[in-house]
């Protein structure tokens, strides 16, 4: 049985069907038509209906209603109706009834922006409407600031809070949605109220704000992200972040500040930084110190340092107290620095200050490096004595100077320390050097620094510099290529010379010429850098002073020639106290005229030892103008013989020549070299030149004839000691006298001092019953040197050469014992110093009967002095002349020792014992009086004699006049008078034009 409702619905089909049935074929039917209306949301536009959404964000959607009604009499079918993106439209119904209403709802998101459009037909059986949809997509201009929400420092558990605003800047309106915080701290953030139950509109052109909070919830940092939506879309992206702290500032540096070690009476300061941590400022009421040596400066309290707000400088959130340390007295330092502040959790902090007084401190010489110029690829090296300066600080071990690092600031220059770094350190006084290297390699300026860090507070920086030049490679040769300075005595100096020649084509730079090893140097001034132009040459002296070993060096130099830039010459010598003795030590010819040849020089080769020695070869150096004449050799040389040479100097040349004339022996595999120098040059003389000297230290022998014939000459010495001391108490000498007689064996009895006249070298008195050396603070000088002059007349063989032979001879002189006899302490020991001049004085009225001749004595009292001629002097007070009858004979060996020497002859008949010991005196202890010249002085004046006329000469500048001097032609010396002899430290001077021969 059919419901209510399908019965109605068949109803209606049959209706319809007998309505179909009887429409008279086409005829439409009168009163019965559907009829399509649009009554809002669309406005007339020509024949269309414009259907307008304006302007709509973009990721939001605007809508329009559009209202349709069948105002027909009929139902209104209505086809199927859709839009495309980016409009839409909801469903419509198949049908209306008569009278119906139906809202076309259209909607507008737009995914970019500007207009938009699109037309689409509206059909119905009740007629047709062409719809025309327009809108304009905005773009979403909704800024929010800051972008990066940094709450700053806080206090775990504090809340802080930041605003943000955001502003529309699109001419739609926004609505915004701020989200829940996401992220790894996102529980630590939150914002003041929820948007989604309440958004914030914002018209175009507004603007509106919210606050973003924050708890830290640890110490560190916080991060999170927060978005803010605009409709369904994202507008803003914001960072959040706060950082968590313990408290409400920070001081830097975190712990106790250490001035570590800081010399006394020096200052140094050291800066503490307080950083307010928190959100609010932070007030400093208080600083106080706790401290010896500490002081505050530059910071008084109270102060204020600002909150920590981003939109503040940094400089004002931090507030810098400088604290000074200046020690007075050594060891460590300790002291309290006291800041109190507002804050509530911690009203007061305490730093500690410590500090040594002493310790390390570095310094380097020297203070700046300037390499001047080189060549581009021309390496150079400079080194830096670096060395610990400070205070050793008791009680520590830790005041050692510890370098860190060694290093340079820029690339040309590199920096190490000279066979590394110490790991143990340096102690206070200990050096280390620091080679510092520049390898230029562009044209100009190169410019950096050495820095050195260590444990002292600073870093060292020393300034380098040097210019870098760009020049054609330099073609150098050196000629010799070694120099050999022999065998040498002892603190003798030699100089040899090396020729440098620049045979290139361009300039040769010269740089670093310096020489290496134990007794080498340059002579003549050190220059930094030398230029030698294209076929230049340049003389570079060496000089040796010999030790007591065989050493080797070398002449350096860099050189602007990147293939061969260092470039070494070769330096050997040896000292050593050698038999042979060669006098002079050094032959200086003077100053001659290119093609003329100087007098000849005689050169005395000397056997000063007991034993022979053979002279196997005598030899010039290569290319001298200096010639000697050979003796027959080989030749041997027994003890004290002299083979003599004549050496010559004939210079064809401008220029100074230094040579070696070199001497070998059986004694040595090395030749002993004695140096030969002259100077040749056009127009020029000669000036032979002498320091005065003080012979202030000075040991007298006096040797006694202790002859039967000699008591009134010993009683004449023994009254007139003030006449002898004349000189030497008025020049302040430091004298030794000894006294010793010329018999050597005892011959009986009748002679005091304890041998019976045998005292066979040894000084008087030999049983030591008054003092054996007399000097200026010996107690009763004048009784004991009446004693010891007086030695008796027991005696009958005069032999004073060889009494004082043995008597400055070992063993006696090395012994305080001599060992040849029985008696105590009876050796000369002490007599002889090494600072002192010797002078001996013979008195006798007799010649002398030794072996030997004057001449090995004489030799014999060089060797003593290093062959000076200028420290050895023999005098004599003997017999003259023919016809005393005081005098068994002439003194004439004596005498001819007093020639050789140089000394005082007095005639022992004189009845005026006062002049003759003053006279003797004066030879002994006074300074020099006769200046021996280089070279022969010419007859200028064509006198045909050589003379005073000849010569200039001058004492401290002032020319002497010539009464007050005289030349000695057989000599060849200046002879002062007695009251003209030049003082002590006095330039004296001779000038001449030397002779051409």
């Amino acid at each position: 049985m059919l419901d209510t409702r399908s019965r109605l619905l068949a109803l209606l089909l049959l209706l319809s069907a007998v309505v179909n049935a009887c429409s008279c074929g086409d005829r439409p039917t009168t009163g019965l038509a559907p009829k399509l209306v649009v009554t809002g949301g669309a406005t007339p536009a020509g024949t269309e209906l414009l259907v307008d959404l304006g302007a709509v964000a973009v990721g939001r959607t605007g809508e329009r209603i559009v209202r349709l009604r069948n105002e027909g009499t009929a139902p209104l079918e209505l086809q199927p109706f859709a839009l495309e993106a980016p409009f839409s439209a909801k469903q419509l119904p198949a049908a209306l009834p008569i009278g119906g209403e139906v809202e076309l709802q259209v909607g507008f998101a737009p995914l970019r922006p500007g207009p938009v459009q699109a037309r689409r037909q509206l059909v119905s059986n009740g007629g047709s409407f062409e719809l025309l949809f327009r809108g304009e997509g905005v773009a979403a201009a909704v800024a929010c600031e800051p972008r990066v929400v940094d709450l700053g420092n806080a206090v775990v558990g504090e809340r802080v809070e930041r605003t943000v605003t955001c502003t529309n800047h699109s001419t739609v309106e926004a609505r915004l949605h701020v989200q829940t915080p996401e992220g790894p701290d996102a529980g630590a953030f939150d914002h003041e109220r929820s948007f989604e139950e309440d958004p914030l509109l914002l018209a175009p052109g507004a603007s509106g704000s919210f606050v973003v909070l924050g708890v830290p919830q640890r110490l560190g940092r916080h991060e999170a992200t927060l978005a803010i939506l605009d409709g369904a879309s994202t507008t803003a992206h914001l960072s959040l972040a706060m950082t968590g702290n313990q408290a409400a500032f920070a001081l830097e540096p975190q712990g106790c500040i250490d001035f570590g070690f800081v010399a006394p009476d020096a200052v140094v300061e050291q800066a503490l930084l307080l950083r307010n941590l928190g959100s609010a400022p932070l007030a400093i009421d208080s600083l106080a110190l706790a401290a010896a040596d500490y002081a505050i400066v530059g910071a008084t309290a109270p102060f204020t340092i600002p909150a920590d707000d981003p939109d503040t400088a940094a400089a004002e959130n931090e507030q810098p107290i400088t604290v000074r340390f200046a020690p007075s007295e050594l060891g460590r330092r300790d002291g309290t620095l006291r800041i109190g502040t507002d804050d509530p959790r911690n009203p007061e902090v305490e730093v500690c200050l410590r500090g040594f007084a002493g310790g390390p401190v570095l310094a380097c010489n020297p203070g700046a490096v300037d390499f001047g110029k080189s060549a581009i690829d021309v390496p150079l090296v400079r080194h830096l004595l670096c060395s610990n300066v400070g205070v050793a600080v008791p009680g520590t071990e830790e005041d050692d100077l510890h370098v860190r690092s060694v290093g340079t600031s820029t690339e040309p220059f590199t920096a190490a320390v000279v066979g590394g770094i110490d790991p143990a350190g340096y102690p206070v006084g200990a050096a280390f050097t620091v080679a510092i290297t520049w390898s230029p390699f562009d044209e100009g300026i190169d410019a950096g620094e050495l820095q050195i860090e260590t444990n002292e507070p600073r870093t060292l920086a020393v300034p380098i510099t040097g210019e870098a030049l760009d020049l054609l490679p330099c073609s150098l040769q050196i000629d010799p290529v070694a120099l050999d300075f022999g065998l040498r005595p002892p603190g003798s100096e030699a100089t040899l010379r090396t020729v440098l020649h620049n045979v290139g084509r361009g300039p040769c730079l010269l740089r670093d010429v310096a020489v290496q090893g134990e007794g080498f140097a340059l002579d003549g001034d050190p220059r930094d850098a030398i230029t030698l132009e294209s076929g230049e040459r340049l003389l570079l002296p060496v000089r040796f002073t010999a030790g007591r070993s065989a050493v080797e060096g070398s002449l350096d130099l860099v050189a602007s020639d990147p293939a061969q830039p260092n470039r070494s010459v070769p330096l050997r010598g040896a000292g050593m106290e050698g038999c042979l003795r060669m006098v002079p030590e050094r032959l200086d010819f003077g100053t001659l005229t290119p093609g003329c040849s100087s007098v000849a020089r005689e050169v005395q080769l000397v056997n000063a030892c007991p034993g022979a020695v053979t002279v196997e070869s005598v030899a010039l150096d290569a290319g001298t103008p200096f010639t000697v004449a050979q003796a027959a050799l080989p030749a041997q040389l027994l003890a004290g013989d002299v083979l003599r040479l004549t050496a010559n100097f004939a210079p064809q040349a401008e220029g100074t020549f230094e040579h070696l004339l070199r001497v070998r022996t059986d004694e040595s595999a090395t030749a002993f070299t004695l140096p030969l120098v002259g100077h040749a040059a056009h127009d020029a003389d000669q000036i032979d030149s002498w320091i005065q000297e003080n012979d202030n230290a000075v040991d007298v022998l006096l040797v006694i004839d202790n002859s039967g014939s000699m008591a009134g000459e010993q009683q004449a010495l023994a009254d007139n000691l003030p006449a002898l001391l004349d000189w030497a108490q008025t020049q302040g000498t430091d004298f030794q006298i000894g006294v010793t007689t010329t018999g050597l064996a005892s011959e009986g009895g009748g002679c005091p001092g304890g041998v019976d006249g045998g005292e066979d070298g040894r000084l008087y008195p030999v049983d030591n019953s008054h003092p054996r050396i007399l000097t200026p603070s010996t107690p009763d000088l004048a009784a004991h040197y009446a004693f010891n002059t007086q030695v008796g007349t027991c005696h009958g063989s005069e032999m004073g050469l060889e009494a004082a032979t043995r008597a400055l001879s070992s063993p006696v002189i090395d012994n305080a014992d001599d060992p040849r006899h029985v008696h105590p302490n009876d050796g000369n020991l002490g007599f002889l110093r090494e600072e002192a001049s010797l002078s001996v004085i013979f008195v006798s009225d007799d010649d002398d009967h030794s072996v030997g001749a004057g001449g090995a004595f004489f030799q014999l009292l060089l060797g003593l002095k290093d062959f000076d001629p200028s420290r050895v002097s023999a005098h004599a007070i003997v017999g003259m002349v023919e016809g005393c009858d005081q005098v068994a004979a002439i003194g004439t060996r004596y005498l001819d020792v007093v020639r050789r020497a140089g000394g005082v002859a007095q005639d022992i008949c004189t009845s005026d014992w006062v002049s003759t010991l003053q006279a003797i005196g004066t030879g002994a202890f006074a300074t020099r009086d006769r200046f021996p010249l280089r070279g022969l002085p010419a007859d200028e004046n064509g006198d045909g004699t050589i003379d005073e006329a000849e010569l200039d000469v001058r004492v401290g500048g002032t020319v002497v006049p010539q009464a007050r001097w005289s030349y000695d032609v057989e000599r060849n010396q200046v002879v002062f008078l007695p009251q003209a002899r030049p003082e002590p430290g006095d330039l004296v001077e001779v000038q001449y034009r030397m002779a051409c021969l």
